[in-house]
């Protein structure tokens, strides 16, 4: 028998490939003859081609048993792609119709319950399109970089590369709500001077954004990831203070909290058609005070939650998620500086009872709290008046006064 005289493609070559199908997760399959294998030739794993295309590309890993490979250029066209219509990474499919794209989909699921799974006599049944092509996503994660002139960017990675951020404009995988706080932060981040941490030296402070968007409830979500390195303060939309801190240390990697000012000087400007909103998301609880401006618009105010077990203060954000944090969070947005250490021995935990007298039926019997009765048993979507706030909150608060604890 004669040697064989292939030799598997190294690191950096470029070869022309016609793929010929698509394997799971997008990529397509191509073949270079090794006739010896008895396998019908060498796996290369293609990025950014189709079945039908014939493309020239450049190899990005090598294994004994296949090579992945990355499309350089296009040189002739399947018949069935099509032109895309995002600019960025993250639909690798987007170049198939739909129709052909659940086809495809479907191919994989039974090749993997036939060849992984071993099984047979099963019905797999059609797939069920998406109700929307575009825009579905609700979470979204971006990175931080910085332009060849030095100018911070939000974006995507570059295909192929680690350290290269591509900026990205208008993201087709997120609603337009999603993108325009995207932008909003990036603005932000750009007028606190903030760089973005170079993943070779690893200085510079941004490393990721996450926009959340809860689409049943319409809460969104914003976290920023961060290197190491410190973040004092930041201005909110207000123009308001907010003094940043680490919460938690993993390595050099610090996460940060934002803390509500001392002072809560947002609740100032809260008036009679203020409305307090607490709507759930996942085991979060997000309160917003929503306060009708002069010129028909919204004034919208995160409300500061208690954070977690073991931990004073109040924070944005934190999930906590029960009825107490709410009502916790209430009482300190309503009730004066001078009144806030009082707060604990307000704890739902002590003995409120559902009703709507504010005051003890008998003397050993646990007090009525309408505000606790308000949260406790409101079905869906929590929306309070300020005023009734303030009135329940005060309420409570002399039934300490006249003696409780």
């Amino acid at each position: 028998m004669e040697a064989s005289t292939f030799t598997r493609p190294e690191r950096g070559a470029e070869l022309e490939l016609r793929v010929e199908s698509l394997a799971y997760g997008g990529n397509g399959i191509a073949r270079l003859e090794a006739p010896e294998d008895g396998r019908g030739g060498y796996v290369v794993f293609v990025s950014g081609a189709i079945p039908g295309d014939l493309v020239r590309a450049v190899v990005t890993k090598r294994k004994r048993g296949y090579a992945e490979a990355r499309t350089l250029e296009v040189l002739e066209p399947s018949p069935e792609r099509i032109e895309p219509l995002a600019d960025h990474p993250g639909a690798p499919w987007q170049v198939l119709p739909y129709e052909r794209q659940l086809a495809v989909k479907r191919e994989q699921v039974n090749d993997a319950l036939t060849r992984i799974g071993h099984l047979e006599g099963y019905v797999l049944d059609e797939i069920v399109p998406a109700v929307e092509q575009w825009r579905y996503r609700n979470k979204l994660e971006y990175s931080f970089g910085t332009s060849p002139e030095g100018e911070l960017l939000c974006g995507f990675h570059a295909p192929g590369s680690w350290e290269t951020i591509v900026a990205v404009k208008d993201c087709l995988l997120a609603s337009e709500r999603s993108n325009r706080a995207r932008d909003e932060v990036l603005a932000w981040c750009r007028e606190q001077g903030l760089e973005a941490m170079d993943r070779r030296t690893h200085t510079g402070l941004l490393r990721n954004l996450v926009v959340r968007e809860g689409r049943r409830t319409g809460a969104l979500q914003v976290r920023i990831v961060t290197g190491p390195g410190e973040l004092e303060f930041y201005r909110d939309a207000a123009g308001r203070y907010v003094v940043m801190h680490p919460l938690i240390s993993f390595g050099e990697e610090p996460s940060y909290d934002a803390e509500w000012p001392a002072s809560l000087d947002a609740v100032a400007g809260w008036t009679d058609r203020t409305i307090v909103a607490a709507d759930k998301v996942s085991n979060t609880t997000t309160l917003m005070a929503l306060t009708p401006t002069d010129d028909g618009g919204m004034q919208v105010d995160p409300v500061p939650m208690p954070r977690g077990t073991g931990r004073t203060g109040f924070a944005f954000g934190y999930g906590g998620g029960g009825p107490a944090a709410t009502y916790m969070a209430l009482l300190r947005c309503a009730l004066s500086p001078a009144e806030h250490r009082v707060i604990k021995r307000l704890h739902p935990r002590l003995g409120w009872r559902v009703g709507t007298k504010p005051v003890r039926d008998t003397e050993d019997s646990p007090p009525v709290s309408q505000l606790w009765t308000a949260i406790v048993t409101t079905r869906g979507p929590l929306r309070l008046s300020w005023p009734k706030v303030q009135q329940w909150a005060f309420e409570d608060l002399e039934v300490v006064h006249g003696g409780r604890g």
